[in-house]
């Protein structure tokens, strides 16, 4: 994304190394591009209603504004796709094995609400869930590229 140089919060000094650095100018998609799914899991997204609505059925969840953006999401797959480039899914889902070694995950949801998170709240939707030639990363901390295959 570009960085607007005109934008009242940048400072002239800031406006200044931006013009000698280059920071901030658009930089295309480079040689190697990829579709990056960032935690699309049913607990995020919940139901097609209203935010609180849906929050009653997954309590972590956005609801109907998260559904415009599955159906973004379902666009740019399909286009994905059609010029073969590599997808990758994060998801906070840990396997079980993992959890002892994984603090962020024990750490995400209070312990009262998560017996009332339904079982499938880890599952991405089907709407945009994986194909077999997709990858899908299991996030151990909240950023999809620390510790994870992503960071090489």
């Amino acid at each position: 994304m570009a960085v607007n140089l005109k934008d009242p919060y940048i400072s002239d000094l800031d406006r200044r190394v931006i013009e000698i650095t280059g920071y901030g100018k658009p930089r295309g998609f480079g040689t190697k591009p990829a579709l990056l799914v960032v935690d699309a899991q049913k607990k995020f997204i919940g139901i097609d209603a209203p935010i609180l609505e849906s929050m009653e059925s997954y309590p972590l969840s956005i609801g109907a504004a998260a559904w415009k953006a599955v159906h973004g999401i379902t666009r740019l797959l399909r286009k994905a796709r059609g010029k073969s480039l590599p997808i990758f899914y994060s998801t906070s889902s840990v396997p079980k094995e993992e959890l002892p070694f994984n603090s962020f995950a024990k750490k995400r949801i209070p312990h009262e609400k998560s017996l009332e998170i339904p079982i499938d709240s880890e599952a991405i939707p089907i709407e945009i869930g994986p194909e077999e030639n997709d990858w899908v990363v299991h996030k151990r901390y909240a950023s999809l590229f620390f510790g994870t295959p992503l960071m090489t």
